[in-house]
């Protein structure tokens, strides 16, 4: 195809217009960083690979950049992918994604037709340097932006962009420095960053791409780029050298970024608190317990279901399934969901077994076989490029042992792949279909297309219904919010769990507020009830769906079906700490303290896998105990509740609220006497804890003490007279005063 045709400015258009892709924002449709720049990007690329097909049918395409090491690695990985999600536990979640991520088997297909078109298109090495000069403007533009904001105090946290999470910002640049150097390298060859305007220009965007990146605060990508970076010149100083100095050069070399990353960790593990948010992230992993770290724990996880479905693992978006099934009592500490692994390696083990992750490993690791290939003696890529290159794939390899990919970082990854294929690809292919053959694959493409419209507006229609219904009400008022839901529901061609959660959460806001029409209110809950309950039908492995509507019910009072669910939920994730203190609280609001003891023993000896005496984890484990222990007390089982105090604290008195509120409602007047004389003894500065030991006195029939509490309290807290004065009078005439 000729590179000034109409076609072929229209096709590098199109793929100029993808790398767009980050300033892609839309904040009228529902998870706005997310659906709207994929739908953006995924459209863009269909109707290219329409126009192309159409083409290559009619032989004006040839296809001799696309055949490479990376072409059959990328077409072996996808190949076990779609395997592996029809194979899964929820083919079609697994093949279409859903809002929250717009991800699944769909997005890699779009990204490698977007592999086929920009590697069959983009032959020519000045075409490959316009679209490099557009990514890393876009990118630079971004930066500057996000730079100028922080400096003028709109962002004072971590930076995320326009991609709304710091770590995606961070991949996103990382590509992009090294693309910098790339161009400073190339520019120093041509002699141009003599010209001090192009020197400094250059230096002022690796400046502010660099600091924009330090900004995100985001460890693996800033431990990415040191070693890649390290990498890049250790290749670099090493080729200088020749024989014994090479060995010698590179033993050096190692052992200087070995004592630099030493010398690091002993500084920010032995310095004092750092204010520094980037250093801060730092210093709290070198200070912390690996063994506790959420990230680790995640791994332990992802572990333990790679174990369960080995082979081809269990499909791409059910990793919250592996998460609920293998579940650890630790990671209730952290996020209550994790919907990946934080590994791209074990993500992919995950979702598509062993299989796939011996399959995604040889596609990220087959660019370093192309960049290093030799033909007829000779290298295919010059020295600069395969340094920086190396440099990059390192970085990105490192980066993704400790995220997972998104958009951000797949879409440069893919346009940087397809350069390195089209320029070492040596195999041509032109179309020698048979004429009716033609017809039916362009019949066919132009389908494809047409339901791929179709499918993306359904997307874009019912997210936007349902961002719109989810407003709150003291934002805006918005009439006809359960037609809304409803259409949402109905438009979605995802898997409608998410609509019915985002119900369910906007029902939960709004509930006994008046903050909307109380005949609303309780419509928009039969919608969440009945929505929720087929979701539990559809997906009975799922537990988040059985606490959401169990928390519903709740809310709402139907309290039996509430317990019903919540009981279900333990039954599929026994680890969950939440359900059982949910649990727990309902008994006892029921007075049913042998269930609720039940449920506070089990959350107890969760909590207790953590170390007791580590100050860290002791405010969760106490706080089951007094939960364990009150539920004992008005059991009427006092001395398994005595037992437990014994054991854990060396006595049998403990004065915390709950407990002593648990002896005073089971009648142990005497026992919450003398919890709360420690109580004043402890805290003498708080005039209701006088007020509260008056009225316990008053209770076991002393009324004597009572009013000298009463007294003792006015002088201590002068404030406090006319209330004490109030009490004195009270307990004079009735001989009680009521329980504080």
């Amino acid at each position: 195809m000729k590179s000034n045709s109409i076609s072929s400015l229209i096709l590098v258009g199109g793929l100029s217009l993808v790398l767009f892709f980050p300033l892609v924002v839309t904040d009228s449709i529902f998870f706005p960083f997310v659906v709207g720049r994929s739908l953006f990007s995924m459209i863009i690329v269909e109707i290219l690979f329409l126009i192309w097909f159409f083409l290559f049918l009619k032989k004006k395409i040839n296809l001799s950049g696309i055949f490479s090491p990376i072409f059959y690695s990328f077409s072996a990985f996808l190949t076990v992918v779609i395997l592996s999600d029809i194979l899964g536990v929820a083919p079609m979640t697994s093949i279409l994604s859903g809002y929250e991520r717009m991800e699944g088997f769909i997005l890699y297909f779009h990204l490698f037709l977007l592999f086929i078109l920009a590697s069959s298109l983009l032959s020519s090495t000045q075409l490959w340097r316009r679209i490099l000069l557009i990514s890393v403007g876009i990118s630079a533009l971004i930066s500057t932006s996000e730079i100028l904001k922080f400096f003028a105090g709109a962002n004072s946290g971590r930076v995320g962009g326009p991609f709304g999470n710091p770590a995606f910002f961070a991949i996103y640049l990382l590509f992009h420095i090294f693309f910098i150097f790339l161009i400073a390298f190339r520019m120093w060859g041509e002699g141009e960053l003599r010209k001090k305007y192009k020197f400094f220009g250059i230096f002022f965007l690796l400046i502010v791409e660099i600091f924009a990146l330090y900004k995100t605060a985001t460890r693996s990508s800033l431990i990415a780029l040191v070693l890649g970076l390290f990498a890049a010149f250790f290749i670099w100083l090493v080729s200088r050298k020749s024989g014994k100095s090479k060995i010698i050069t590179a033993g050096i070399t190692v052992t200087a970024i070995v004592a630099l990353f030493f010398s690091a960790f002993i500084f920010l593990k032995n310095s004092a608190p750092i204010t520094s948010p980037t250093l801060s992230r730092f210093q709290q992993f070198t200070q912390s317990d690996i063994s506790s770290n959420p990230r680790f724990l995640v791994w332990q996880v992802a572990w333990q279901g790679i174990k369960e479905r080995p082979i081809l693992g269990w499909g791409q978006e059910n990793f919250p399934l592996v998460f609920e099934h293998f579940y650890s009592p630790k990671l209730s500490l952290q996020e209550p969901w994790f919907d990946r692994v934080h590994n791209s390696y074990l993500e992919w083990a995950v979702s598509a077994g062993l299989l796939g992750a011996l399959a995604f490993t040889a596609f990220v690791v087959s660019p370093f076989f192309v960049l290093w290939r030799k033909r007829e003696g000779e290298f295919t890529f010059p020295f600069d490029e395969r340094v920086i290159f190396t440099g990059l794939l390192v970085a990105y390899l490192v980066n993704i042992f400790f995220v997972f990919d998104t958009l951000a970082g797949l879409v440069p990854l893919v346009f940087f792949l397809a350069y390195l294929s089209s320029q070492s690809s040596s195999g041509s292919f032109t179309s020698s279909l048979s004429p009716w053959v033609r017809r039916i694959l362009a019949s066919f493409a132009v389908l494809l297309v047409v339901f791929g419209v179709f499918f993306y507006s359904r997307v874009a229609v019912a997210g936007k219904s349902l961002l719109l219904a989810i407003t709150p009400p003291e934002i805006t008022q918005v009439h006809n919010r359960e037609t809304l839901f409803k259409r949402a529901l109905t438009l979605t061609p995802f898997d409608k769990g998410r609509v019915r959660q985002a119900i369910t959460e906007f029902s939960l806001s709004v509930a006994h507020k008046e903050a909307i029409p109380e005949a609303e209110e309780m419509a928009i809950f039969e919608l969440a009830k009945a929505e929720l309950v087929r979701e539990t039908e559809e997906h009975p492995d799922i537990v988040k769906n059985f606490i959401f509507l169990g928390n519903l019910l709740r809310t709402y009072g139907e309290n039996e079906q509430a317990i019903a669910n919540l009981s279900y939920a333990t039954e599929l994730s026994p680890s969950r700490k939440n359900i059982r203190k949910i649990l727990g609280d309902m008994y006892v609001e029921e007075e049913r303290f042998d269930e609720a003891t039940m449920e506070y023993k089990t959350l107890y000896e969760l909590e207790s896998f953590f170390d007791v005496n580590d100050q860290t984890y002791t405010f969760y484990i106490d706080n089951a105990l007094a939960d364990y222990v009150s539920a004992l007390i008005r059991a009427g089982r006092k001395e398994e509740a005595e037992a437990l105090l014994l054991a854990r604290f060396g006595t049998k008195l403990w004065t915390r609220p709950e407990v002593i509120n648990a002896y005073v409602l089971a009648g142990e007047y005497h026992t919450a006497v003398a919890l709360w004389e420690m109580v004043v003894e402890e805290f003498p500065e708080d005039p209701q804890n006088l007020f509260s030991l008056a009225a316990a006195y008053a209770k076991v029939g002393q009324s004597a003490k009572a009013i000298q509490t009463l007294e003792d309290a006015v002088i201590r807290h002068p404030s406090v007279k006319d209330t004490a004065q109030y009490y004195i009078g009270l307990i004079r005439v009735t001989g009680a005063l009521p329980i504080q």
